[in-house]
């Protein structure tokens, strides 16, 4: 297994994507995102097996796979590390609760508001001291995961508009119509082998792009 050598500017573009990310989860941490940013980084560099490279061409684009590769893990490890959030968040509402409870001097009633079991219609009211009263919807996060899943479709349906034809007709075949590689291959009059190699080098070609799409925005 070739180890790649992690330089300044894969740091760089991890941050990037951790700052991108923490702005459509606002209760994460941007620190606590950079770091699993990194843990990604570091996990795609041992874990990326590449294939060998003897020209200058072949180098730059195995240079350019692995920032798709990397750009996999990253956003796998920083979706993690929201989900660790999340249950501690759930585990912990009722010591907070309990904790507020003796703090403030509030009996069960009045926090009964913040019970998370308890079922409330999103156009209530909740009035916080100090505050303007405001609904329940307008306290609501925006559905991250939803707009997220959006954002991915969207980069890859760009990412296979730009594919040369016969890559974008293995693609649609394949990964949307189901398409085996024996009727891919009876489709192009060609073997196997090289349905799955046009297959492989166009999603390739997606992936990078999908990558490249999501830098440009952080």
């Amino acid at each position: 297994m070739l180890e790649i050598k992690v330089t300044q500017e894969h740091v760089d573009r991890a941050f990037r994507i951790a700052h991108w990310y923490g702005r459509r989860a606002r209760r994460a941490e941007i620190s606590d995102l950079e770091s699993a940013a990194l843990e990604g980084l570091a996990k795609a560099a041992r874990d990326w097996e590449p294939e060998p490279a003897p020209s200058r061409e072949l180098r730059r684009r195995r240079k350019r796979s692995f920032w798709s590769f990397a750009f996999i893990r990253i956003l796998g490890e920083m979706k993690d590390e929201l989900r660790r959030f999340d249950h501690l968040t759930r585990d912990q509402r009722a010591m907070v609760a309990e904790q507020a409870n003796g703090d403030l001097a509030l009996d069960q009633q009045e926090l009964s508001w913040i019970n998370p079991e308890a079922p409330m219609a999103l156009d209530a009211v909740v009035c916080v001291e100090g505050e303007n009263p405001r609904s329940i919807v307008d306290l609501v996060e925006e559905p991250r995961d939803a707009i997220e899943e959006f954002e991915l479709r969207d980069a890859f349906c760009r990412a296979g508009a730009a594919l040369p034809e016969q890559q974008k007709f293995v693609v649609v075949k394949r990964e949307i119509e189901g398409f085996t590689n024996t009727e891919l291959a009876d489709a192009f009059d060609v073997t196997e082998g090289r349905a799955s190699q046009i297959r492989g080098a166009a999603l390739d070609q997606m992936r990078e792009q999908i990558a490249d799409s999501f830098l440009d925005a952080a």
